[in-house]
């Protein structure tokens, strides 16, 4: 597969990232590219895309490869390509984070959450912060942080979604036990449940993430500041849209940014970013 191949992927499937991506150099957008595309291939096992008889055994697989580097597997040479090596640990917690959809197993506290959280996602934040060339410990702390605060908007974005896979990622300890099934427009009762002030609690979680991500801008220079800032902000809003209009959510209505409104958002972060600048100089 060549570069263009791997371009034209993260286009068609990365909507909010895709956006952002315009605003990267070359060789940046080529590592993040292959980055995403080693991420989907994962997700699409998980998913059983393929339809393999065993996907839970074909990530373990990918694991041993990986561990061995055995760059006869394809995901394994597409990995070990991208410059400015990005640790293997990251991509085999990923894996470990990805199995544990395929036998899902709900989750009783927020800590095993954000636990689930920090290996699909987080993890994701880290690997970006290496290509970049960034190895300081508080930057890769608040990269992590902004991937939870992404998957945690996933998951409250994707609640009807999940529930018909049978997950609810929702902590018992907030929301008590919730049959996946039992999640439908029909049951107004247990969607009431959900979209209460305890879908407000995940809200608040993610928004301590979402500042703690942003925090970590002053460790990227200032393309790179605001590649990271867009994504961030245009993620951060989807949450902010469930929030606000709960009654039209809990409807299985799916929020998502219009072109309008991401341009919008945009045009902030520029203007944002460039004060900042301004006060740097000064």
């Amino acid at each position: 597969m060549n570069n263009e191949n791997f371009k034209r992927i993260f286009y068609e499937n990365s909507k909010t990232f895709s956006l952002a991506s315009k605003f990267f150099d070359e060789r940046l957008f080529i590592n993040i590219s292959k980055l995403y595309y080693v991420c989907r291939c994962i997700d699409d096992i998980a998913d059983n895309v393929k339809e393999t008889i065993n996907p839970e055994n074909e990530l373990t697989n990918l694991q041993i490869d990986f561990d061995n580097n055995n760059i006869d597997n394809d995901i394994v040479s597409i990995f070990n390509s991208i410059e400015n090596k990005v640790n293997k640990k990251h991509i085999l917690k990923l894996i470990d984070g990805v199995k544990s959809d395929i036998k899902f197993t709900p989750y009783e506290t927020i800590d095993q959450l954000l636990n689930y959280c920090h290996k699909v996602a987080g993890v994701v934040g880290i690997m970006f912060c290496e290509i970049l060339s960034i190895d300081d410990n508080n930057a890769l702390i608040k990269a992590n942080d902004l991937g939870i605060a992404m998957q945690l908007t996933n998951i409250m974005r994707d609640i009807f979604e999940d529930a018909n896979m049978g997950r609810v990622y929702l902590p018992h300890e907030l929301f008590g036990r919730i049959n996946p099934y039992d999640i439908n427009v029909q049951n107004k009762d247990v969607v009431d449940k959900i979209y209460s002030e305890n879908i407000d609690q995940i809200y608040n979680i993610a928004e301590t993430k979402y500042l703690s991500g942003i925090s970590g801008l002053k460790y990227l220079n200032y393309n790179h500041k605001f590649i990271v800032y867009i994504s961030a902000i245009m993620y951060r809003e989807i949450g902010n849209k469930i929030i606000n209009n709960k009654e039209s959510y809990s409807s299985g209505r799916r929020s998502y940014i219009s072109f309008i409104k991401k341009i919008e958002l945009i045009i902030k972060c520029f203007f944002k970013i460039f004060l900042w600048k301004i006060k740097i100089l000064k």
